[in-house]
């Protein structure tokens, strides 16, 4: 199935893989890109409706972590 709005979306990823100490966690989140593994792992075949909704999972996230909102 071909997404409607199937453009390329960027990855997050900055190479800079590395998972919280509690990788097991489904809340982990890479250091680099804050992206969960599950998000990570299916990213290849993510539409990119998708993608789009993961990079706004990951504004939301820079913005709890630099303590501009709360969760």
């Amino acid at each position: 199935m071909v997404d409607a709005d199937d453009d390329d979306v960027a990855s997050p990823c900055v190479s800079v893989c590395k998972m919280a100490a509690i990788a097991s966690s489904p809340d982990a989140l890479c250091a680099g890109c804050l992206r969960t593994i599950e998000e990570i792992a299916g990213w290849g075949s993510a539409s990119a409706t998708q993608k789009r909704l993961i990079w706004g999972e990951i504004a939301k996230r820079r913005l709890r972590l630099k303590g501009h909102t709360r969760a």
